[in-house]
């Protein structure tokens, strides 16, 4: 009970805190972590410890799942090098890197150095999407961002397990682990498309029931943990999983289903992020009091040289690539991103979940456990802190143009559709096709000339008070006793969706805070 109650109180401060982020246009999650590190200090709080398994499970899984359905395999093939750069290259030289640092500075053997590389290499998906959704910024760079949070973390995990393997039981038992490890970047990918094949099956079963959400988050959650029972990637069980779901669904998916999924998906992620981030900050004081045999002041002055080093080798190898490919690129038509985008891709490097859940994942008895989780902790929350509080300045700083080609692209399809719209009314003639070809004529004429994202054509904007209208009588009705609370019910939902109909799209987006 006393969890339980402390969970609520991080959920009333997160709502505090979400509004202030809000408020101030503040990224949410680097304002949580800090909140976390103060709501630890109350007397009254339980001590929370994430337990490393769970963690993994519960909080990167969902905003894995998210991230992945809405990239295509065709996206991460038209991006194949920049994305190799940085989610395969740039954590193998951040672990080097760190590890050479964890070596001479902070007294680890090489073994459990690199062990600490491997936990700090990888910047952290929900926390990238986070900070990075409040901007408007190129779709190239997003794209690559996002899906360099979606592969890194199966690279990071695979170089964790081999440094922490070495790290207790010497450098001969690697060679009976690089076989299983060999195997576990495709047969994370082979469950997780089997799975999304046996899921879709599944779908058409579940279809227009509730009992569709209890599916898809069971399929989801049992992607991880049956890549973890097969000692395959389960990073890459969930990624592959949603990509398989999304390249089917659309054609398989009604409307109604694909509008629960997506609120369930949205709210889940963000409910769990928020608590992460809150949890995460809670930590702090926990580590900070178990440093065995090493003072705070070194402590503080090693995981400061760890951080550096995390956002220095992210910036040098970024614009190494970009020197090198910028030179054999001089002599295409091919447009090559301005520095001042590399420069904030290379200040994008935010840590999370997943090096919080690795760092507490190591037994008690690895060396130098206390000063790399403690160097781990303060990674991520200079990253969150640091990074996180600058990016929206830096943005506005570099004057980064913002990518016009999304809402292009869109009036473009959007002008193909409302043609096959009125090509399917063929030659029909009555009421009803003379109303929706009315409706089609006066939306085309309209495109290129209306951001349809925040306006819609004359007879949307009469439908809606029409719905109004009717809505202010159904509630007078319900008020004064005439109608049942079923009857109120059942008709209020048919006037909801009649106005989301004849809404924007700009008004069935929720805000994320």
């Amino acid at each position: 009970m006393e969890l339980f109650e402390g969970i609520l109180v991080l959920m009333v401060v997160a709502v505090i805190l979400l509004q202030i982020s809000r408020r101030f246009s503040l990224p949410y999650p680097s304002l949580l972590a800090l909140a976390g590190i103060a709501v630890a200090a109350m007397p009254f709080m339980p001590t929370i410890v994430l337990e490393p398994d769970l963690a993994l499970a519960i909080f990167v899984t969902p905003a894995l799942f998210d991230a992945a359905y809405d990239t295509t395999p065709r996206e991460l093939r038209k991006h194949w090098l920049p994305l190799l750069l940085l989610a395969g290259a740039a954590v193998i030289i951040t672990m080097l890197a760190v590890g050479t640092v964890g070596h001479f500075m902070g007294g680890l053997d090489w073994a459990a150095a690199f062990t600490l590389g491997a936990i700090v290499s990888p910047p952290d998906a929900s926390a990238v999407s986070a900070v990075l959704n409040r901007f408007s910024l190129p779709r190239r760079t997003l794209l690559i961002l996002e899906g360099e949070s979606l592969l890194n973390d199966a690279t990071a995990l695979l170089l964790f397990g081999t440094a922490q393997t070495m790290a207790l039981h010497g450098t001969s038992s690697i060679w009976h682990t690089l076989g299983p490890l060999s195997l576990a970047i495709p047969g994370g990918a082979l469950v997780g498309f089997v799975l999304g094949k046996l899921f879709l099956v599944v779908a058409r079963w579940t279809a227009g029931s509730l009992s569709a959400s209890i599916a898809e988050i069971s399929v989801t959650f049992g992607a991880w943990i049956l890549g973890e029972k097969l000692h395959v990637s389960p990073i890459l069980s969930v990624v592959v999983l949603a990509m398989t779901i999304a390249g089917d669904a659309p054609s398989q998916e009604s409307p109604r289903d694909r509008v629960h999924s997506t609120a369930l998906w949205g709210s889940l992620t963000f409910i769990l992020s928020t608590l992460a981030f809150l949890l995460l900050g809670m930590q702090v004081l926990d580590i900070s009091e178990h440093l065995a045999g090493i003072s705070f002041k070194s402590a503080i002055y090693f995981g400061s040289a760890v951080f550096l080093t995390t956002v220095t080798v992210r910036f040098a190898w970024i614009f190494l690539y970009r020197a090198s490919v910028e030179r054999a690129m001089a002599s295409s038509d091919m447009p090559f991103p301005p520095a001042k985008v590399s420069f904030l891709t290379s200040w994008c490097g935010i840590r999370g979940i997943l090096t919080i859940a690795t760092a507490s994942a190591l037994p008690p008895n690895f060396p130098g456990r206390s000063l790399i989780v403690f160097a781990a902790f303060s990674v991520v929350l200079g990253t969150l802190v640091v990074q996180g509080f600058t990016i929206g300045p830096l943005v506005k700083l570099l004057h980064i143009e913002q990518d016009g080609s999304l809402k292009n692209e869109t009036e473009q399809v959007r002008e193909q559709l409302l043609r096959v719209g009125l090509d399917s009314l063929g030659n029909r003639t009555e009421a009803a096709a003379t109303s929706i070809r009315r409706e089609l004529d006066s939306a085309l004429k309209q495109v290129g000339r209306l951001d349809f994202s925040v306006q819609s054509s004359g007879i949307d904007k009469l439908r809606r008070s029409v719905v109004d209208a009717q809505r202010e009588r159904l509630i007078d009705m319900r008020d004064k006793g005439e109608i049942e609370e079923d009857v109120f019910q059942a008709l209020q939902e048919e006037l909801d969706w009649a106005a989301l109909a004849a809404s924007p799209a700009d008004d069935l987006a929720l805000e994320e805070v």
